[in-house]
């Protein structure tokens, strides 16, 4: 209750919508770069009967003109890039965690729907601390941050790691303040994705 969330790339709104139906009582805040995506979401919400809840604006998820660690959490479905052309996967991510990470307050999270490309991209600006190499561990704490999760139609559906990689106890985004809280395998159709959720232990450093 109370908790204001963020989806820098809503295009129709459909994250927004359903999240207000599920948890009406926190506050919802929609932004995108396309004038037809914004115009398609203000519809939607109009026809949900939402408009107290969710506000849109227009912006670039790598300048978003919010305030620093002014959100609980930020949510988002990655364009994967079949739908809407995107630039290179590798170059992508960083550019847009930087801004996400800026806009949300230390204990905050952040959850991405990602494709099998950008969990790898995802994963490669992961960082073990105090190690120049990720280290598997397998302590049987449930530290890791690979896990099942039930599919889309009800399914169990394991995360590919890849040979049974999983993240070191103290793994880190390269920017410092992220950390991977879990990363979890669903299946949407034809088309297998992941959610990556990170958590925000620290200020993010100026740059």
């Amino acid at each position: 209750a109370g908790a204001f969330v963020l989806d820098p790339m809503c295009g129709l709104g459909t994250i927004l919508l359903e999240a207000a139906r599920e948890w009406p009582e926190a506050c919802y805040w929609g932004a995108d770069i396309s004038d037809s995506q914004l115009e398609g979401a203000d519809v939607n919400i109009r026809t949900a009967g939402l408009m107290n809840k969710i506000e849109l604006l227009k912006a670039s998820v790598k300048a978003l003109p919010l305030p620093s660690e002014s959100f609980d959490a930020v949510i988002s479905d990655i364009p994967f890039g079949k739908k809407f052309k995107i630039r290179n996967d590798a170059q992508l991510l960083p550019d847009i965690l930087q801004e996400m990470e800026r806009v949300i307050r230390v204990g905050g999270t952040m959850v991405l729907l990602l494709s099998q490309d950008l969990r790898k991209c995802m994963d490669s600006l992961t960082t073990c601390a105090g190690s120049d190499s990720p280290e598997a561990v397998a302590d049987g704490t449930g530290e890791t941050a690979t896990a099942k999760a039930p599919s889309i139609d009800g399914n169990p559906s394991a995360v590919a790691s890849g040979g049974g990689e999983s993240f070191c106890s103290s793994r880190q985004m390269r920017f410092g303040s992220l950390v991977p809280d879990g990363v979890y395998g669903v299946s949407l159709g034809k088309t297998e994705a992941f959610i990556y959720k990170c958590r925000k232990i620290s200020a993010a450093r100026n740059r």
